[in-house]
C-alpha cells in the first residue's frame, strides 16, 4: 500500500457519497443506481470491488455490506450495525470477504451499510466505521453516521400486507442456547449483544416464552428497533420484558443495564398511548432480591426469574377485568 492510494480510495469514496446524493440519495434509491456507483454489486452481503480496491491493499477493501433484516434482525440500531461474519457454502471467497472488511477497518476507510426500504424493491443507504471486531463472536461493530430514519406509514393505501411491514414485532424467535461467550474487550463490542449470546439468557428468554404459552399468550420478538427481548399483550395492555443473564460478579451492573433499558423500552412503545408493563427476566434470583424488587416496584417495573413467572399473573388478571 502507499499513501496516495489511500488518500485516492478515501477520496473516492467521498466522491461516491456525493454522487449518490446527487441522485436522490441516501433513501429509497434503486439498487441499479447503486450498482452503477459501485457502492454495492452482487447478490452477497459484502461488496468489496477488488478492481477498484486492489492498488490501495492486496486484500481488497469492503465499500458496501447489505443488511436484510432476515437472519439478524435485532443488530440494526440508530447507532450502529453489528454485522457477522459471512458464513456459506462458498468455499474460501467468505474469507475473501472478512480479510476485506478488515482492510476497511485497519485503513480507517467508511463503508456504505445498506438495508432494504419502503417499498422493499428500494433501498436506503448510510456511511460507517468499522470501530471494532471480534473473530470469536465473528462480529463486526460498524458506527454509523447518520441514523436510518424509523419506518413511517408510505403514503397512499395501506394494505394489509404493507401494516405488517411496519409493526415493530412479530411472531417470537427463539434464542439460540448453543451460543457461548469468550474473552474479549468490553469496548470493543456492544456489551448488550454479548449477554444476548450467553446461554443464560438465551434459556431465561426462551423459558418465559414457552411459559406464557402455557398461559395461553403469544410472544413476540422485536422486528425493527426499539429492540426488546420479548413483547406480549393482555387485553389492551401491552407487556415488555427485559431478559439479562447473571453471574457473582456482574450482578450491579446487569441489573442496572436491565432496568434502564426496560424503562426505556417502555416509553418508547407507550408514545402511541398505549398501556405497557416494564418486565425484567433475570436468569436466576439475585442477590439482594428484596432490595431489587422494591427498587423495581418504585419505578413501576415487575421483577421475575423462572421460579417467580406467577408473579405476572396477578397483572394479567388485572389486565382483563
Amino acid at each position: 500500500m502507499t499513501y496516495p492510494a489511500f488518500v485516492d480510495e478515501s477520496a473516492r469514496r467521498d466522491r461516491l457519497w456525493r454522487e449518490l446524493q446527487a441522485n436522490g440519495g441516501p433513501d429509497q434509491v434503486a439498487p441499479g443506481l447503486l450498482q452503477r456507483l459501485a457502492i454495492y454489486r452482487g447478490a452477497s452481503g459484502i461488496w468489496y470491488d477488488r478492481a477498484a480496491t486492489g492498488s490501495t491493499d492486496p486484500r481488497g477493501i469492503t465499500v458496501g455490506v447489505l443488511h436484510t433484516g432476515r437472519h439478524y434482525a435485532d443488530d440494526l440500531t440508530d447507532e450502529r450495525i453489528l454485522y457477522h461474519y459471512p458464513r456459506t457454502t462458498r468455499g474460501g471467497r467468505d474469507s475473501v470477504e472478512i480479510n476485506a472488511t478488515k482492510a476497511a477497518a485497519d485503513l480507517h476507510l467508511p463503508v456504505f451499510v445498506i438495508k432494504t426500504s419502503i417499498p422493499a424493491r428500494l433501498r436506503d443507504v448510510r456511511r460507517g466505521h468499522i470501530v471494532g471486531q471480534d473473530d470469536s463472536l465473528e462480529i463486526f461493530n460498524i458506527e454509523l453516521e447518520a441514523p436510518f430514519q424509523s419506518l413511517t406509514v408510505p403514503t397512499g393505501r395501506v394494505t394489509r400486507r404493507r401494516t405488517a411491514q411496519l409493526r415493530a414485532w412479530g411472531p417470537y424467535r427463539r434464542a439460540d442456547e448453543a451460543t457461548a461467550a469468550a474473552a474479549r474487550d468490553p469496548f470493543t463490542i456492544d456489551p448488550d449483544k454479548i449477554d444476548r449470546g450467553l446461554h443464560g439468557h438465551a434459556s431465561t428468554q426462551n423459558a418465559i416464552a414457552d411459559w406464557l404459552i402455557e398461559q395461553a399468550i403469544e410472544p413476540n420478538s422485536a422486528t425493527r428497533p426499539p429492540v426488546f427481548d420479548v413483547r406480549w399483550q393482555v387485553e389492551r395492555q401491552l407487556f415488555v420484558g427485559e431478559v439479562k443473564s447473571l453471574t457473582a460478579a456482574n450482578q450491579p451492573q446487569q441489573m442496572r443495564l436491565g432496568l434502564g433499558q426496560v424503562l426505556d423500552y417502555r416509553d418508547l412503545l407507550s408514545s402511541d398511548g398505549s398501556n405497557v408493563t416494564a418486565v425484567l427476566i433475570l436468569e436466576h434470583e439475585p442477590e439482594q432480591a428484596a432490595r431489587w424488587t422494591r427498587l423495581c416496584a418504585q419505578v413501576g417495573v415487575v421483577l421475575v426469574w423462572p421460579a417467580t413467572f406467577n408473579r405476572l399473573l396477578p397483572h394479567f388478571a388485572t389486565a382483563r377485568s
